[in-house]
């Protein structure tokens, strides 16, 4: 049967029966029922001379969460802190399952203040009202106030950028580049692997100074080596901004060109005619030079001369590869008043016009007439 207040009354015939077998299902549920019964009427007489031990003799491990229960409800009616402390000295665990911990108060606010509306923080500002008793302290509220006036005064500040004056960046990149253009196998996979790394590094000047980079390189190398002109040549093909980093490059070796050793001066040169013959630099670098007593010395005099005698190298005046082609061009740079280009032009057509049959030593006495009628 139910009684009154919802609460399961076995009936008198089987209680014999139920509490012979105490692990079945409704003797558990009596007990339970019992001891809830015994903790509420304990809480609500609340006889501090006897509710202790009366407690204590009571399953309060078992009936820790009725004993909550009924504490918090009976505490609106009267306290009961003592008793609560008491227990808790007795039963930790029981005293913190009763008492909330202090971070729980900024979690809800935090939950009421995620998605905020006007119920949710009308909800807020009721529980900091109740829960928030340390906020009227004088010297809480001081120090809150000065958060919120920092906060109002506060101003965005400007990113400030970083100047290294280390230059550890430019060392690094000098460091890649090198080791970039010794480990490459051909210059077309070093050109491809240069403009990589100054693409990724993204440095202001990393355009300049590969080009400073490998000039140096080769000038440091003991004789020329053609694979570093080519590496640049593949860089201004390219990219037109290594073609004007090379023309800066040249007008300031050519400026300071007195303060170069032989080999290097050397090397730069070569490297300066091949650009130059291969269409990579324009022919108006050129212009820098001035072929004056005032303005040459002795080391400009000698770039000077590597640089022609590169150019001419470079099939800037044809080479002979058949004698009717040798005769046109014989005849062309005569006609423009350039003969003395032509004389590897006309050794060759006097070697193919001579006859296969004559034995060495008539061809030399031939050479030898030919010289004394050009001389004569």
């Amino acid at each position: 049967m139910e009684g009154s207040l919802g609460v399961y009354v076995a009936a008198p015939p089987r209680m014999k029966e139920i509490e012979g077998d105490k692990s079945s299902l409704a003797y558990q549920r009596t007990e339970w029922e019992a001891l809830r019964k015994s903790i509420n009427g304990l809480l609500n007489a609340a006889n501090i001379k006897n509710i202790i031990p009366e407690l204590f003799s009571e399953n309060l491990i078992r009936g820790r969460g009725l004993f909550c229960r009924a504490c918090i409800k009976s505490q609106m009616a009267s306290p009961h802190s003592p008793m609560y402390s008491v227990v808790n000295t007795k039963f930790p665990k029981i005293g913190r399952l009763l008492v909330v911990d202090e971070l729980i108060a900024l979690e809800m606010l935090t939950l009421l203040l995620e998605n905020p509306t006007n119920d949710s923080v009308e909800v807020a500002v009721g529980f900091v009202i109740e829960c928030g008793s340390f906020l009227h302290h004088h010297r809480a509220c001081i120090v809150v106030f000065d958060l919120f006036a920092l906060r109002k005064a506060a101003k965005t500040r400007p990113a400030y950028s970083i100047k290294d004056d280390t230059e550890t960046n430019l060392i690094n990149l000098r460091k890649a580049i090198y080791l970039t253009i010794m480990s490459s196998l051909n210059f077309e996979e070093a050109g491809h692997k240069l403009l990589k790394i100054i693409k990724l590094e993204g440095a202001a000047g990393g355009e300049m100074e590969l080009c400073n980079m490998l000039l140096e390189c080769c000038g440091r190398m003991t004789s020329y080596s053609l694979y570093y002109a080519l590496v640049g040549q593949s860089l201004c093909l390219m990219n037109k901004i290594y073609q004007h980093n090379f023309h800066k490059c040249f007008a300031q070796h050519y400026s300071t060109v007195h303060r170069l050793d032989t080999i290097k001066l050397t090397n730069l040169a070569m490297f300066y005619a091949h650009l130059i013959a291969a269409d990579a630099l324009p022919w108006q670098v050129l212009a820098l030079v001035c072929l004056t007593e005032e303005d040459t010395t002795s080391s400009s005099h000698i770039f000077i001369n590597l640089l022609d005698q590169r150019l001419l190298q470079h099939s800037i005046v044809p080479k002979g590869d058949h004698p009717k082609n040798a005769r046109y061009a014989i005849n062309f740079f005569t006609s423009i008043g350039l003969a003395g280009l032509t004389r590897n032009l006309r050794d060759y057509l006097n070697l193919t016009n001579m006859p296969k049959s004559l034995p060495r030593a008539s061809r030399t006495e031939s050479g030898n007439h030919n010289k004394r009628i050009r001389r004569n």
